[in-house]
């Protein structure tokens, strides 16, 4: 499923993806589950010199420990353009739910794999930017 509003000052996108994967079976052991993916974008123009953004995603692998199974991301911006809009200036922040790695698996009916990747640390980044006539 997936959702796309716009509104006069704001839009909102959205995805929801949750799928059966697979099932697993053998003598000692029959294993079922569901991964899933989310995402949800907001957009929100305040008024001509100031926009925020929220960037969020959702993962759920059914097949991990309790503990394991969501993981949870998001990432903010806020942009301010000054007047005569040739100086902007931005905060970021990223990973500011502040996860250190993230596994997903695989399982099927011949063998299995995981993928472990480490990300960087909540951060926020300040900017400013000046544009150049041309």
């Amino acid at each position: 499923m997936f959702l796309y509003y716009e509104f006069e000052k704001m839009y909102i996108q959205m995805k929801i993806l949750r799928k059966k994967l697979s099932e697993v079976k053998s003598p000692d052991l029959k294993n079922n589950y569901t991964n899933g993916f989310s995402f949800l974008d907001l957009y929100y123009k305040i008024d001509n010199q100031l926009d925020i953004k929220a960037v969020t995603e959702y993962y759920y692998f059914g097949s991990l420990e309790k503990e394991q199974r969501n993981h949870v991301f998001l990432d903010m911006e806020a942009t301010y353009k000054l007047k005569g809009d040739k100086w902007t200036l931005g905060l970021r922040g990223n990973n500011l739910f502040n996860k250190t790695n993230f596994t997903t698996y695989y399982v099927s009916d011949v063998g299995y794999s995981s993928t472990s990747y480490r990300l960087m640390s909540r951060y926020l980044l300040l900017s400013c930017k000046y544009r150049f006539s041309l």
